[in-house]
């Protein structure tokens, strides 16, 4: 065989097998444990990755005055339980894509935390790719565009850009002429924490203040944290 040849054929076998590896989850078993709610309750996760896909999640939302995990007995709000028992079914069958997680009725709370719990706990599970991820936008309000840009380097979130720029000249809000000092907080709390955590939601907080920008910042993150999971697991 041409020797030319036979090294393309080598570096390609490379190539698709490495690619092969990065692309699956490790499998093991992974835990993560949330902060305590204005209700007194903090939710865990723990998730078993078999042959390299999601093979179970364990969502439970704990009573800590008691350190005890709600149940039928001592907790009555059904759609709870429901919402637990069809996520977590759901999400082994999507392999953790939350964008396939719709939120049950009447335990949209709950809903929202399982999912965003998932995402958390399968940063562990995965080696991120390195890249800089496509920008999401959101929404235009009051002539301003929200923008998130996350890059991955060495396996981790190692850079995070989040803003809004005027949808008329392209520049970035600036202090000098927007007067709303939280929100220049806010984007620079979100930035340095994201990567500080490691991309982890669960440990990032709302800014007081900046509610709109906060929101934002949440709902443009969940989803391009999911792509860039998609990415890893792909």
């Amino acid at each position: 065989m041409n020797r030319k040849l036979l090294f393309v054929l080598v570096l390609s076998l490379i190539v698709v097998l490495s690619f092969g590896v990065a692309a699956k989850m490790i499998d093991g078993t992974y835990s993560l444990e949330g902060k305590v709610d204005s209700h007194g309750n903090y939710p865990t996760i723990t998730i078993v990755v078999k042959d390299g896909k999601l093979a179970s999640v364990d969502y439970k939302e704990i009573i800590s005055s008691t350190n005890s995990p709600k149940t039928k007995d001592n907790y009555s709000w059904e759609p709870y339980f429901t919402a637990v028992e069809t996520l977590e079914k759901k999400a082994v069958e999507e392999n953790g894509d939350v964008s396939k997680l719709d939120a049950v009725a009447s335990a949209t709370s709950s809903s929202v935390k399982l999912k965003d719990m998932l995402l958390a706990v399968q940063l562990q599970a995965v080696s991120l790719k390195n890249a800089v991820y496509p920008s999401l936008e959101g929404t235009a309000s009051h002539g301003y565009i929200p923008k998130l840009t996350i890059t991955v380097a060495g396996g981790k979130i190692s850079k995070v850009e989040y803003f809004d720029y005027d949808e008329k000249t392209g520049k970035p809000k600036h202090e000098d002429e927007y007067a709303w000092p939280k929100y220049f907080e806010a984007i620079e709390y979100f930035s340095d924490a994201t990567v500080k955590e490691n991309g982890n939601i669960m440990a990032i907080d709302a800014v007081a203040g900046a509610t709109g920008t906060s929101n934002t910042f949440f709902s443009l993150y969940r989803t391009l944290l999911n792509m860039i999971l998609k990415a890893a697991k792909q």
